[in-house]
């Protein structure tokens, strides 16, 4: 049982008032050297119950600190404790409640306990089994005294109409983003007939492009036979700003010429793309040979502004207190004063995060926790549909099943408004190049350029810490950090507490990656 267990279960066999109590935060003052328990009651107290409770906390307190403890009486009403179910509700099962309004919750309070109905359809009641609805007691107890039962009642709903137009005031103005393009150097031709002048940068090409001439230096190539025994190539290159796959079925006549390109030639290539871009695989007509110029130095994207308004996802006030140890600093790092930061987490269906290596994973759930002056202020969370079902092994590694994704938004809804959440933020994450990846390659697609401003707790851990190794459970049971692992803002949530406690170690900023 974890320590913050066993400390409840003491505090709460003292009973009356205590029964039902939450610890919030504990807070330690090194000039008084006090560690001050902050205790959240639901009804009036005695000073016999503040000296049990205080009891209590000197057991979880080492020399030279004394235990304090600080009660806070919060009695919700009803109709609170509604608007706190309906968005619990929102946030823990957004696919299983996606018609769920207000009235439809129900609330009585009756001394310590709390009697919650919830009026669903029947298909919605087949996603709100019992464990579902102990899990958002569970939930709800963390934040309220008091104990909380449960329960569905399935009535007949009309079929929602959901509104999907953009008032005219809310409306982004469309804007065009050209391709942008180099001069080719060195040029000979193999298949073509005329000089080719110029390509199309790779990370500007999209999937209904038919003609396209790329330029780029091989990075793998291989020589396959068809069915019929007719040779051809498969290989992909990079040009300094992405790289692409791309098939060529060979001529007779230039065969040999082919069979001449290694690993690390320049080539120039002709073609068009025929998948989706999930898997932006070019058949190649022609090859030639060229390459760019040797000081070239890629144009930055342009990149569609940033949305007015959010969407799909809007953000959440957020507030969380570090978890403490009792004898360490919880000063926040100069350092961090005056700067946001974003961290994240990303859950996906795969590793695979570069096109290049075959076809693209997909992002099924963000979780994002913005850092502002070093405090936690806004939370971002999402499922995101798949495009094909779960295999087992994501399901069991994350928990997350075809089910839950019902009625997510798609990644072009999702990205967007994500996009919004990290603007002017550098974002942090563990191993962060990886979650990176899938962000950046996603939002490219819809012509959204996220800015490459990172940091990376693995790499502080690295460098501050001497770990068995450095995965963000050793990190954060280092830290005594505990939380629900391979969910997206948990991990994204741990990663922040994680990102604070080394930056204090550190005493600086690293440089951004």
């Amino acid at each position: 049982m974890a320590v913050t267990e066993n400390f409840l279960a003491e505090l709460r066999a003292k009973g009356g008032v205590l029964s039902v109590a939450i610890l919030k935060e504990i807070m330690v003052d090194g000039a008084e050297k006090t560690a001050t328990f902050g205790i959240t009651v639901n009804r009036a107290y005695t000073q016999a119950d503040v000296d049990a409770a205080r009891s209590v906390c000197s057991g979880y307190v080492a020399e030279p600190l004394r235990a304090e403890v600080d009660f806070t009486k919060l009695s919700p009403d009803e109709e609170m404790l509604k608007e706190e179910i309906f968005h619990t509700m929102q946030r823990l099962f957004p696919a299983s409640v996606a018609t769920l309004r207000l009235e439809d919750i129900a609330v009585q309070c009756k001394d310590d306990d709390i009697f919650y109905s919830v009026r669903v359809s029947e298909s919605e009641a087949r996603a709100l089994p019992a464990e579902r609805l102990q899990a958002l007691s569970t939930e709800l107890q963390k934040t309220y005294c008091g104990n909380f039962y449960g329960k569905t009642e399935i009535v007949e709903k009309a079929a929602v109409q959901f509104d999907l137009s953009v008032r005219e005031d809310e409306a982004e103005t469309e804007q065009f983003i050209p391709c942008r393009y180099f001069a080719i150097e060195d040029y000979q031709a193999i298949d073509s007939a005329k000089k080719l002048q110029s390509a199309m940068y790779i990370a500007d090409c999209a999937s209904n492009m038919r003609e396209v001439v790329l330029c780029g230096r091989i990075q793998w190539i291989q020589e396959k036979l068809t069915k019929k025994e007719k040779p051809y190539f498969r290989f992909a290159i990079h040009d300094g700003t992405a790289s692409v796959t791309a098939t060529y079925f060979s001529k007779q006549k230039t065969l040999e010429k082919i069979r001449s390109l290694r690993q690390g030639d320049w080539i120039v290539v002709s073609g068009g793309f025929k998948e989706e871009f999930s898997r932006p695989d070019l058949t190649v007509n022609k090859i030639d040979r060229g390459r760019q110029a040797e000081d070239f130095v890629p144009e930055e994207k342009e990149s569609l502004p940033v949305p007015s308004a959010y969407r799909t996802v809007f953000p959440k006030a957020f507030e969380d207190v570090f978890d403490r140890d009792f004898f360490s600093d919880e000063s926040i790092p100069e350092c961090l004063l005056g700067k946001e930061f974003v961290v994240f987490d990303l859950e996906t269906t795969g590793l695979n995060n570069n096109p290049v290596t075959g076809v693209m994973d997909s992002i099924i759930e963000i979780g994002a926790v913005k850092i502002k002056d070093g405090h936690m202020t806004e939370k971002f969370s999402t499922f995101v549909k798949a495009p094909k079902p779960l295999s087992a092994e994501i399901v069991e590694l994350t928990g997350i099943t075809d089910e839950m994704l019902v009625g997510a938004p798609e990644y072009r809804a999702v990205l967007p408004d994500f996009f919004k959440f990290a603007d002017g933020c550098v974002l942090v994450g563990h191993n962060v190049r990886f979650d990176y990846a899938f962000v950046s390659y996603y939002l490219s697609v819809m012509n959204y350029h996220l800015p490459r401003n990172l940091m990376d707790t693995l790499s502080l851990a690295q460098e501050q810490l001497r770990l068995s190794n450095y995965k963000l459970n050793t990190v954060a049971e280092h830290f005594k950090v505990e939380f629900r692992h391979h969910r997206a803002f948990d991990d994204a949530l741990a990663t922040a507490k994680c990102f604070v406690k080394l930056i204090r170690m550190r005493g600086s900023l690293p440089d951004t990656l």
